[in-house]
């Protein structure tokens, strides 16, 4: 794909940008395989920096996660589904589609979660966390509470 600049503001792309929903479109399209190859040597090499850079701190984080009390708690609940597709109609008309993170059983509550990789104000998640449940409540017909895990700070926040 070369967006024409005739046509397109932006003509220099990123492959982020490009990659991000492919994984979602291949899970709702079986048997496709998408593959995305960006020939801009100069993006391969910055490109190569950023994404050791990423998994250097994924790995930190994935340490961090391995050692802390969330995943023993994890380790105790009934996990219901990681990356479940959510989509509901809307009152006005349309539809409304997302992945919630992690949705799970704890003490027979059900609980969907978000994880966080930065310090965000939980407020800006709170309607996210209330879309996913009330598209959940809509499919099994229980209460569904509403929690963030910051990674980061090793902290849960239940909204």
């Amino acid at each position: 794909f070369k967006p024409h600049p005739t046509i397109f503001e932006v003509t220099v792309l990123s492959s982020d940008v490009l990659a991000n929903p492919l994984p979602q479109l291949a899970f709702l399209n079986r048997g496709v395989t998408i593959k995305i190859t960006d020939e801009r040597a100069e993006s391969a090499k910055e490109e190569g920096a950023v994404a050791e850079s990423v998994a250097a701190e994924a790995r930190e984080l994935l340490a961090k996660f391995e050692r802390g009390e969330l995943r023993k708690r994890l380790a105790r609940v009934r996990i219901l589904g990681r990356e479940l597709p959510c989509l509901a109609a809307e009152e006005k008309g349309g539809a409304t589609a997302g992945f919630a993170d992690l949705v799970f059983e704890e003490n027979g509550e059900v609980v969907v979660a978000d994880w966080k990789t930065g310090a965000d104000d939980p407020e800006r998640h709170r309607e996210q966390l209330a879309w996913y449940a009330r598209a959940l409540f809509r499919a099994i017909r229980k209460t569904i509470r509403g929690e963030l895990f910051f990674l980061r700070e090793e902290r849960t926040e239940r909204l």
